[in-house]
């Protein structure tokens, strides 16, 4: 569990952040400006 969301503190591009890096890590996602427009739009 994310320690933001313990303390009620909503943090989505962190969040978004720790997913794509898990996704990089296991495969699911492979590095390149496709997987930053994906944390971009966690953004706006």
């Amino acid at each position: 569990m994310f320690k933001g969301k313990q303390l009620g503190i909503a943090m989505p591009v962190t969040r978004r952040l720790v997913e794509l890096i898990r996704d990089l890590e296991e495969g699911r996602r492979s590095q390149g400006l496709a997987s930053l427009d994906v944390l971009k739009e966690s953004v706006e």
